[in-house]
């Protein structure tokens, strides 16, 4: 579906993908900004420290070319919301990652079978974990998460006195500080809330970003594309959310 939207959208038009598990509570306009001027024009977010080999079968380093440590050390990133800025070197990024991911050895959660899963592996993502890979093999940097799940990270200016702190996915036990090495490329604070069964935690300090028809108005001169359903989800019954249609072009 990311490949179909951009392949209809003018070069240089803006794509966010959000899943149905995400909700703005406020705007997506600095991470907008940031892929505006990505020369690559991809942007993914880390789940830092998280790593690859935690988060990704051997078969699939295998099948991809990927198979030694830079890319087993490499960070766990997000699948929910990604953006990207149509151009050449975005549309042969997407089009590998989708050679990829119809590779059955390389997607599914059949267990491997060209070698054993690396120390501490927990579980296969699909493609979320070939997402990470092909980041790495390009040398795209990955940016904060832009949920709690990267307020750890955040930049002085950006932190809330309060804030939670978890470590992702509370995986293990909730953080007392912030980091002592901030993600200095990502200035921005908390925009997104993760409604998953289980993980939902709202950010204190900050209200919901009240309405699509806002965002609209604040986005309204810019060429931005949403592919279909996952941009705002189902799981909230606010009368403020609204679903766009495929391929949906803000004017």
């Amino acid at each position: 579906i990311i490949l179909e939207t951009l392949r209809q959208m003018p070069e240089n038009a803006i794509l966010l993908y959000a899943d149905a598990a995400c909700r703005f509570i406020s705007s997506p306009a600095p991470l907008i900004n940031l892929v505006s001027n990505n020369e690559q024009g991809v942007m993914a977010f880390h789940l830092q420290p998280l790593k690859a080999a935690q988060w990704c079968k051997r078969d699939a380093f295998i099948l991809t070319g990927c198979d030694s440590e830079p890319y087993w050390e490499s960070d766990k990133v997000m699948g929910g919301i990604l953006l990207f800025r149509k151009c050449d070197s975005a549309m042969r990024f997407v089009d590998e990652w989708l050679s990829w991911c119809v590779l059955p050895g390389a997607l599914t959660d059949d267990p491997s079978r060209l070698g054993n899963d690396l120390p501490g592996f927990t579980a296969h993502r699909h493609d979320q974990s070939l997402l990470g890979l092909l980041l790495k093999k390009h040398s795209i940097l990955p940016y904060r998460n832009p949920s709690i799940w990267g307020n750890h990270l955040k930049l002085p200016k950006y932190r809330v006195k309060g804030e939670h702190l978890f470590y992702p996915f509370r995986l293990q036990a909730d953080l007392n500080a912030y980091a002592t090495q901030p993600d200095t490329r990502s200035p921005y604070g908390t925009l997104v809330e993760l409604n998953r069964k289980g993980f939902y935690y709202k950010q204190p300090e900050v209200g919901r970003f009240t309405g699509v028809r806002k965002m609209l108005t604040a986005l309204k001169k810019k060429n931005i594309w949403f592919p279909v359903v996952p941009f705002f989800t189902r799981m909230s019954q606010n009368k403020d959310f609204l679903l766009l249609p495929q391929s949906h072009e803000l004017t």
